[in-house]
């Protein structure tokens, strides 16, 4: 009988904070672990961060592992064993998921890996995207994350997981022989900004579908601001490389056996 684990996932991370980077990978392995094996790369301070994990991706051997990229101010936001149970209003009662299971996204994306459409999942992003504007500035997102800002924590609830266009790049999973049938990233000159809006177009430009997924993490940053310097050149850079491509948008679809959510 074949031994290996009926998932692997690879984390990458990006970043050179040793404490940060250790309390994410101590997160993630109380996440997936027995269920999964988890392996951990550290790719350090890099100058494109779309480039590095498009090298990191194409070269990694085995189709069949999970991929996981992921900035070093993020971890989960409880583990399983110490889930923080909160009284929601009903309009996110979709957060109870990942509140009382707080480890039930493998699950998820256990069954979104059933089918073959299936491309980038995370934890927030829009259902389209214009050229003008930041995919949280859309209409209808998706998904949720708690920010921390000065200490305080701020849960950010856009909405309802399930199907979407973009992906914030925060944290980022898809598997690695879906990943090498994409076509190579346009943002060579880009830094920092909008390499998940280019993974995930990558994505939809050869038929697969984008989800976010139950993984409540938190985020030690209160986020970027489309006023940003380097925010704005890099997405020149972007609307240039994707004129031909957008406005996008996709339709929403709830994630496999979930009753909280409508479909449009």
């Amino acid at each position: 009988m074949d031994d290996k684990p009926l998932h692997r996932l690879i984390l990458f991370s990006s970043g050179n904070d040793a404490a940060r980077l250790d309390r994410m990978e101590a997160g993630f392995r109380l996440h997936c672990e027995p269920r999964w094996e988890m392996q951990t790369h550290r790719l350090g301070m890099v100058d494109n961060l779309g480039l590095t994990y498009d090298q990191a991706a194409r070269s990694h051997e085995d189709d069949d592992d999970i991929l996981m990229f992921c900035h070093q101010d993020v971890r989960p936001f409880a583990v399983p064993g110490k889930e923080r149970i909160a009284n929601l209003p009903d309009n996110v009662v979709w957060l109870n998921d990942a509140l009382h299971v707080s480890n039930g996204w493998l699950k998820t994306v256990e069954q979104l890996l059933q089918k073959p459409d299936t491309g980038l999942m995370g934890v927030a992003g829009a259902n389209g995207l214009s050229k003008d504007n930041a995919w949280w500035q859309f209409p209808d997102v998706s998904g949720a994350v708690v920010h921390i800002t000065d200490g305080k924590e701020r849960l950010n609830p856009y909405g309802c997981w399930g199907r979407v266009a973009v992906l914030d790049g925060l944290c980022l999973l898809i598997r690695c022989g879906v990943y090498k049938k994409l076509r190579l990233p346009l943002l060579q000159q880009a830094r920092f900004h909008f390499y998940d809006m280019d993974l995930s177009l990558r994505c939809l430009q050869v038929g697969l579908k984008n989800w976010t997924i139950p993984l409540l993490v938190q985020h030690e940053s209160g986020g970027s601001t489309t006023k940003q310097e380097d925010w704005q050149s890099d997405h020149e850079l972007f609307a240039a490389a994707w004129d031909n491509i957008l406005p996008v948008r996709e339709p929403f679809e709830p994630l496999p056996g979930d009753p909280s959510c409508p479909s449009d």
